[in-house]
């Protein structure tokens, strides 16, 4: 009977404790908070209200980090930075800060929430296409045991790409090579701009003693990577006009890449 009353009255005390480390100027271990810090805290909470876009919540994050770094075991400050940084896309570093919270206040009424949460961010995390990652699964497209390309319209065959092939990398450019007419092949260099490639190859028709402008078929390739298992890529063909039966035509053909 004792132990049951002595626990009890443990759980009294406890939980208005865990409630002033959170709510109020203290820290986790009952020191007084810096003025500077509940200063910060205040001016993150105000960005965080103000922000309208994810990078308008890199402000409140500048500030939840600096009322850390005056008070590093006040636990609203980790908990205040993760939620800022979910809203600014930084699934990792959300995850990160919310651990601390818990690392720093575990028998919060919200703890089991926060896990889940955390899980969730970590899983984020991971979809994540940085631009390292993007310019891997880019240069690897070319690669057949790793990929398979599926036309997604109507007529969307190898044939209409013209010997188009990624083989590779050299440095931050993706490397291209095609074919750009009878018996000939060309390479190119392209740069990615985040989750998206876009080139545009050559093939000649048709030599310069049948037409000056040897009769140039414009393929513009469009690639985004949905995800790290699927990249889309859209066609657009310019077929020549050949003087004087054939005129110019534009045609469009979607493809997709998956993983095996």
């Amino acid at each position: 009977m004792i132990k049951i009353f002595m626990s009890k009255i443990t759980n009294i005390i406890f939980l208005p404790t865990i409630v002033l480390v959170l709510l109020c100027g203290i820290d986790s271990i009952g020191q007084p908070l810096p003025e500077e810090a509940r200063r910060h805290m205040a001016r993150g909470k105000t960005a965080m209200e103000m922000a309208m876009s994810p990078d308008g919540y890199e402000a409140a994050i500048i500030e939840f980090k600096e009322a850390a770094r005056l008070a590093p075991r006040w636990p609203q400050a980790y908990y205040k930075m993760g939620l800022a940084q979910e809203q600014a896309g930084k699934y990792g570093d959300a995850a990160v800060s919310l651990k601390r919270y818990l690392q720093l206040a575990p028998k919060s009424t919200d703890a089991a929430k926060i896990k889940e949460k955390i899980y969730k961010l970590e899983y984020k995390a991971e979809q994540v296409i940085t631009d390292e990652i993007a310019l891997e699964i880019f240069s690897s497209l070319g690669d057949g045991n790793i990929w398979q390309l599926k036309g997604a319209t109507p007529q969307a065959d190898d044939s209409r790409l013209r010997g188009m092939n990624i083989s590779g990398k050299a440095g931050k450019d993706i490397i291209i090579t095609y074919a750009s007419g009878p018996n000939q092949t060309s390479t190119i260099r392209a740069t990615a701009s985040g989750n998206t490639l876009e080139f545009v190859t050559i093939y000649y028709l048709c030599s310069q003693a049948t037409q000056d402008d040897r009769c140039p078929e414009w393929n513009k390739f469009n690639l985004e990577i949905i995800s790290k298992r699927h990249v889309k890529m859209f066609l657009k063909k310019v077929t020549p006009e050949i003087k004087p039966y054939i005129k110019a035509e534009a045609w469009n053909y979607s493809y997709v890449f998956e993983k095996k």
